[in-house]
């Protein structure tokens, strides 16, 4: 059986490989600890303003403050957002009814994990966006849903943030 423990120094002696450690390694190393690598985890709420998404008037989108783990990678958001429908992040109006889902996107082409709306098919009764979970590529956790008409009236707005806290198992936990 192979073991490993991390971190050490990195003199090599023992665990404390001469070249450092990974991303990757880190990345692997965080999922495990936090169990942040499933679909709908790694928000980190308590922390600033938890990246609760708003819609504070017409069809503007707001995300505030917050930090998440992103399949293994660390996200911080220092500075309160703002998104208005054709800006470049947030799609344009639809000519019907279209659901969005704001989410937090790593990539790894890119090595950034940024704010990105998904945007569904415009449609009288449309469907909710499916997630990008493709490990070495892209991988998107949830943040909010909402649905936007063809006025830019928003509707539906839910909240789909899951705190990465809620899956921590507590050593002497046995329940």
């Amino acid at each position: 059986m192979a073991q490993t423990s991390r971190p050490w120094s990195t003199t090599g002696t023992g665990d404390g490989i001469l070249t450092g450690y990974t991303a990757d390694q880190w990345a692997t190393s965080w999922r495990q600890m936090l169990r942040a690598h499933s679909a709908d985890r790694g928000v980190l709420v308590g922390y600033n303003n938890n990246l609760l998404v708003s819609n504070p008037a017409g069809s503007t989108i707001r995300v505030p403050t917050g930090a998440a783990i992103v399949h293994g990678v660390w996200y911080e958001n220092t500075a309160q957002a703002d998104y208005t429908p054709g800006d470049g992040t947030y799609p344009a109006v639809p000519t019907d009814n279209r659901i969005h889902r704001v989410v937090l996107r790593k990539n790894w082409t890119a090595q950034t994990v940024r704010i990105a709306f998904i945007s569904g098919t415009d449609a009288v009764a449309p469907t909710t966006p499916s997630l990008t979970q493709s490990d070495g590529v892209t991988w998107e956790i949830p943040l909010a849903q909402f649905q936007i008409s063809s006025a830019g009236a928003i509707s539906g707005f839910t909240d789909q943030r899951v705190n990465v806290g809620e899956t921590l198992v507590f050593i002497g936990d046995v329940t």
